[in-house]
């Protein structure tokens, strides 16, 4: 028995030796795992804060109805896919390429003036009710093209579409104007092209793919997407409160302001050069010894530079004037432009479009924002919808001013040669002087005012032109200042 206890006694201890070195491994091995587990959360932690900061930057400060407008924006333009292959439709029916081309002219025709009437009915009617027209015009149009038979009717289709596109963009402007800060909306109105380009980044990917399955399919679901939009819109977008205490005036009037005409002046000379690179910058590198996917590759730098650097770049100009930002819109895009007289190589002419890039964020963002502040109250949508009608002439009128300059394409440096002076006629007559600059943290001063010079040439031109600061209560929403301006009662504000 003494021995059975023994034996029994020194099993129990090697038992319990076994189990203390099997927790003591344990340990020992878990300690590695826990001690990793915590920097993986100390990591996530830190990149949430600076996530979450870098989000506060970006669109911090602004309001909800905006993020919905915003949201629909890049709903509708990541769907808005079948554009790009309209004359791939027609030519698979049949088509020959000069009548197929004839349909993607009426889309360009139909938003030539529709940007006027839409700012009038934003105006008149409202910006919710103008949105949702535009967006059911536009599916209903969309939905037809590729069920339409005869070629007039799709081209009447196409017509509407175009039509329908630019009619709710100035809803979209001045709706802007009605709900954001005057000090953030050139970051708003950034944001908006930012989810413009990210949309035109994607959607002929996903054109491609629909278009190889059934054109129908592709139609389709473009229309679809137009429809998705107008459901955000009509049950989460409210009417701005500001449109409704605004003021309505003539339609016409906006072409009665001085400063409108200059704005819309520079900016056809701008969008002359911009179409440039969509009609005969492919010609010139063609004539360098360069294919089309080099210009591809090429133009693939414009549109990655905006989805990059779209933010950045507004937060920089939200510092300055608009004159300024014009200013700088207007060398980068002249810079651009003429340093692709030098271009031989892929790189180079990345290079160069890179540059004239930069330009056109510029505008996009600061253009607006401009615009918005010269508006009288209840004519948000007019000023822009007057102004958005450039971008229309200079489709229309810029590859034909090209060729007609260089009908020799291999005379390429004159044409582009032609269009430093215009930049730095823009850049010019924009001048400005130190007292644009600004201080402090609010960081916007929108009245900033031209040199003396500058306002001398503005001025044997378009007569006087005050772009010191604005009206005294302009950007105040006040019940009471509105009543006094119509009224003219001294300004309680």
């Amino acid at each position: 028995m003494p021995i059975f206890r023994r034996l029994i006694g020194a099993h129990a201890q090697r038992q319990s030796l076994t189990s203390s070195e099997a927790s003591d491994r344990s340990v020992s091995s878990s300690a590695p795992s826990n001690r990793n587990s915590l920097l993986l959360t100390l990591f996530l932690f830190l990149l949430t804060m600076n996530l979450h900061r870098l989000w506060q930057r970006i669109g911090g400060g602004l309001p909800a109805d905006f993020w919905i407008l915003w949201s629909g924006i890049l709903v509708n333009r990541i769907g808005a896919m079948a554009f790009p292959f309209l004359s791939f439709f027609l030519i698979n029916r049949g088509v020959p390429q000069n009548v197929a081309a004839a349909a993607v002219s009426c889309w360009g025709l139909g938003g030539l003036t529709a940007g006027f009437f839409g700012g009038w009915s934003a105006d008149r009617i409202g910006r919710k009710v103008t949105l949702l027209s535009g967006l059911l015009l536009s599916a209903a149009a969309m939905f037809s093209i590729s069920w339409c038979q005869s070629l007039f009717l799709v081209y009447v289709c196409a017509f509407l579409v175009g039509f329908a596109f630019d009619f709710q963009r100035p809803a979209v402007s001045a709706a802007v104007a009605d709900l954001v800060p005057v000090s953030d909306r050139v970051r708003a109105y950034a944001l908006n092209y930012w989810a413009i380009n990210i949309g035109a980044s994607v959607a002929p990917l996903i054109g491609g793919v629909l278009a190889a399955a059934s054109y129908h399919l592709l139609f389709g679901v473009d229309g679809a997407t137009s429809l998705l939009y107008f459901a955000i819109i009509l049950l989460f977008f409210r009417e701005p409160r500001q449109h409704v205490e605004g003021t309505r005036r003539s339609p016409f009037s906006a072409f009665a302001d001085r400063r409108l005409l200059l704005l819309f002046g520079l900016g056809c000379l701008l969008t002359f050069q911009f179409f440039q690179a969509y009609s005969t910058l492919p010609l010139v590198m063609r004539q360098r010894g360069l294919d089309a996917g080099d210009f591809s590759r090429a133009l693939a730098t414009n549109g990655v530079t905006v989805v990059l650097l779209s933010i950045p770049i507004s937060r920089f100009l939200q510092r300055w004037s608009p004159a300024v930002g014009l200013s700088i819109a207007a060398i980068c895009t002249g810079t651009g432009f003429f340093l692709t007289q030098f271009a031989r190589t892929v790189p180079e002419y990345i290079a160069t479009i890179f540059v004239w890039t930069l330009g056109e964020i510029a505008i996009a963002s600061t253009t607006p924002a401009l615009i918005s502040r010269i508006a009288p109250p209840g004519q948000q949508g007019v000023y822009q919808g007057s102004y958005s009608m450039c971008w229309s002439v200079g489709i229309l009128l810029g590859p034909a001013l090209g060729g007609l300059i260089s009908p020799d394409v291999r005379r390429s440096g004159s044409l582009v040669r032609m269009w430093r002076p215009r930049s730095v006629s823009c850049s010019r007559v924009l001048g400005f002087s130190k007292e644009n600059r600004t201080s402090g943290r609010t960081g916007v001063k929108l009245g900033g005012r031209p040199s003396r010079s500058a306002r001398n040439r503005i001025g044997r031109v378009f007569g006087p032109i005050n772009f010191g600061e604005p009206e005294p209560g302009l950007d105040c929403h006040n019940k009471k200042c509105l009543e006094s301006r119509e009224s003219s009662l001294p300004l309680p504000c």
